[in-house]
């Protein structure tokens, strides 16, 4: 009430984005990335370990780990297979195991993923991991690095990292990708 001066509304926000209502300087676009990208210790360089891990995701952890160690609302519904996608990670669980996060490396956010101190998401790492690994093309547009429980798309746009279960149904030529 402005006569009587008294302030009539009340603003409730969540402490995460109190920067943005305070000022102090940041964009809002640096408010729109989610805990999982700022709890990825260098989210902009990710270091890959064959069937082991990406980044400080690792293969074969529980789905209830990752959603609180990432703050992800429980929000999925436990079935044989669960799908998180954040940002430019999606994170699939078969049987409440993390077996497979695919990154989508798009021109907003660019990312850094070294195998054996080689960024294998610039052409230069690429080529390089290509005569180094045994490869099948397991259709048009993707290469499979068996040894490495890899799979990355020639455009080097989106890369598949997986664990070992899922390495019979990337090897399996004739078994279409969206059919386990």
């Amino acid at each position: 009430d402005s006569k009587d001066k008294v302030f009539l509304q009340v603003l409730i926000y969540d402490e995460s984005i109190r920067d943005l209502y305070e000022n102090t300087g940041k964009k809002y676009s640096d408010f729109q990335k989610s805990k999982l990208k700022d709890s990825t210790p260098v989210y902009d360089k990710l270091i890959f370990i064959p069937y082991k891990s990406i980044g400080d995701f690792e293969l074969n952890c529980s789905l209830s780990d990752v959603i609180r160690k990432y703050n992800i609302s429980n929000n999925v519904i436990p079935k044989v297979k669960n799908i998180i996608e954040i940002n430019n990670f999606v994170l699939r669980f078969d049987n409440e195991k993390l077996t497979e996060v695919t990154i989508f490396n798009d021109k907003k956010v660019e990312l850094a993923i070294y195998y054996n101190e080689m960024d294998i998401t610039s052409k230069k790492g690429f080529a390089e991991l290509l005569s180094q690994n045994d490869v099948i093309e397991r259709t048009k547009s993707k290469y499979l690095f068996k040894e490495l429980g890899l799979v990355v798309d020639k455009d080097l746009s989106e890369f598949r990292f997986f664990e070992q279960s899922l390495l019979k149904f990337w090897a399996n030529l004739h078994r279409p990708i969206t059919s386990w």
